[in-house]
């Protein structure tokens, strides 16, 4: 009886130590910084390169000591979890021979495309070329200098797409455990939409810098008005030597007073609820 509950007990370690297993298929920067944060994150990595005998992964990061350099054979049959960190390219070539081995795996492609795309995303080419494993879209987003240094970054969003529910689940869990915030965009289909994120410049400025803009030309259209239809001060010519730094003068001013704005009507509200607050009380 006693071996027998001595059995299942090591059973069990043993099986939740293969869910917290994940292989990692590139020895890259993105690779490597993956590597840290999921150790660091409590799970047992492994990467699985073409050439490991001729890589020292703590030669290059001692934070990688710990992590187990294999070949991309070993890699993909020592877990059900893995990270394709490859460039797109060389996808095909590497995984071809080994397509037998991916059968029901869930692989989390985090490549992104050099240019949009509507057509196809890369994680529906994987998907199409190896139908058996379960693609995960997922980690594009986050560069290789965040993923190994804020580690502070729960506001930080991963974008996951799959047409697997339960490979979205793990991989969403997975995320939580690296302090990330996962958002489920649904089927693989979405994964195109996640790999057109990393090609927008700036999407979150678009606002400021449209009312920046806006706010300089008021501004210069405003003295034009005052030193050329309303009085002749300047001649045409001066325009970029007496008027345009006062619009730019200006409108640097405006931005600033806008910026600090907000923190002082929120002062003065909070000032006077905790006043009234204070009288009502009797206070």
């Amino acid at each position: 009886m006693l071996e027998q509950l001595e059995n299942m007990e090591s059973t069990e370690m043993s099986s939740k130590e293969q869910r917290r297993r994940v292989g990692i298929l590139g020895t890259g920067d993105f690779a490597r910084a993956l590597a840290k944060r999921l150790f660091f994150s409590g799970y047992d990595v492994i990467l699985g390169s073409r050439k490991p005998e001729k890589k020292a992964m703590s030669a290059i990061d001692q934070c990688l000591c710990n992590v187990q350099l294999i070949s991309v054979e070993e890699c993909i049959k020592s877990t059900s979890i893995i990270f394709l960190a490859v460039h797109f390219d060389n996808v095909k070539e590497l995984l071809t021979e080994h397509i037998e081995k991916l059968e029901g795996k869930i692989v989390i492609d985090v490549s992104n495309k050099d240019r949009p795309s509507t057509v196809t995303s890369n994680a529906e080419l994987v998907q199409k070329m190896f139908p058996g494993c379960k693609v995960v879209k997922a980690f594009n987003v986050i560069s290789a200098y965040a993923m190994e240094n804020d580690y502070n970054s729960s506001s930080k969003q991963v974008f996951i797409a799959s047409n697997s529910e339960g490979a979205r689940d793990v991989v969403a869990n997975i995320a939580k455990d690296m302090n990330f915030r996962p958002v489920d965009f649904g089927g693989l289909f979405a994964s195109r939409r996640i790999e057109k994120h990393p090609l927008r410049l700036f999407p979150e400025w678009r606002g400021p810098i449209g009312f920046a803009v806006g706010l300089f030309n008021a501004w210069l259209l405003y003295l034009i008005y005052i030193y050329y239809i309303a009085e002749s001060k300047y001649q045409w010519e001066q325009l970029f030597v007496k008027v345009l730094n006062k619009a730019i003068c200006m409108s640097g001013i405006t931005t600033l007073s806008v910026t600090y704005l907000a923190s002082s009507f929120a002062t003065v509200f909070k000032f006077t609820t905790v006043r009234s607050i204070y009288v009502s009380r009797g206070g």
